[in-house]
């Protein structure tokens, strides 16, 4: 749900490079004959993902004379190995997040690549950069081969849907010993109700929210020495005011962060500041 550069690499000179050297002339020779189709599904992928509209794409088991199985070969042998005539590619397309950090669930460093529309489902699309989003092996793994049939079941896609500008993690603070905190997606003004349910599907589908209650339990587990100090010394306000600092702090890094969302419903709970903490 993190925004990500969008590759300037092209589809056809991608799949171009990554059937270079090929022992199996006649292999070549299919593959190159297909080079138009792959660059037409390229061109549908994008007019899709920048409509909204990627549960539009057909799947498909083969493509002209060439199998699924061989073309999902061209990515795993002739693009992801090391080594492989693509691997330049992968390798840029791997290093492409801020920070290394996966831009599904905003938490993990990036370790593989996703195929957002899945290779088997999608064999056109296996070596397309706008396919392919850095990801953690987490993340990867939770995806599998989910395809979407309804607009609102597409998950977000880091190269085409920026949600940078707008706050929408938020986290409840849960009245329990020890303090705890559920998190959620909350929809903001500028937001389109497809947007809302895109957004929330793919905090469900890779089960963010039992992610950053986790992470909170740890943070808050680290900070409760500090936060009966400065409790004992200045009282309630005094643990929001410091609350809020560390607030503010992370969010000049990512306003929709866990910690950022963290620190700010703590310092929001007035149980919380009033020694819900110790």
């Amino acid at each position: 749900m993190w925004t990500v550069d969008r590759p300037t690499m092209d589809a056809s000179a991608t799949f171009s490079r990554c059937i270079q050297r090929m022992k199996s002339q006649e292999l070549k020779a299919r593959l190159t004959a297909i080079t138009p189709e792959i660059r037409a599904a390229a061109k549908e992928f994008e007019i899709y993902a920048e409509s909204e509209s990627l549960h539009l794409c057909s799947t498909h088991t083969s493509v002209g004379s060439v199998s699924a199985a061989e073309l999902n070969n061209v990515y795993t042998s002739r693009m992801a190995r090391l080594g492989a005539p693509g691997r330049i590619v992968y390798d840029e397309l791997l290093a492409s997040p801020k920070g290394g950090i996966c831009p599904l669930c905003g938490h993990r460093q990036v370790g593989t690549l996703d195929h957002f529309l899945p290779k088997e489902s999608f064999p056109s699309l296996a070596v397309a950069p706008d396919n392919l989003v850095p990801a953690c092996s987490d993340c990867n793994k939770t995806k599998l081969n989910h395809v979407a049939t309804l607009p609102s079941e597409v998950t977000i896609h880091p190269y085409f849907d920026d949600l940078s500008d707008d706050t929408w993690l938020e986290a409840k603070v849960i009245q329990t010993v020890p303090a705890a905190l559920s998190f959620h997606v909350a929809r903001p003004p500028g937001w389109s109700p497809l947007m809302a349910s895109r957004a929330r599907h793919h905090f469900e589908l890779f089960k963010l929210s039992s992610l950053y209650s986790a992470q909170a339990a740890s943070e808050l587990s680290g900070i409760r020495f500090a936060l009966d100090t400065i409790y004992d010394s200045d009282g309630a306000t005094g643990v929001k005011n410091h609350l809020t600092l560390q607030a503010e702090s992370r969010r000049r890094a990512s306003k929709n962060s866990w910690q950022t969302t963290t620190y700010q419903a703590l310092a929001d709970s007035p149980w919380f500041c009033a020694g819900g903490f110790s």
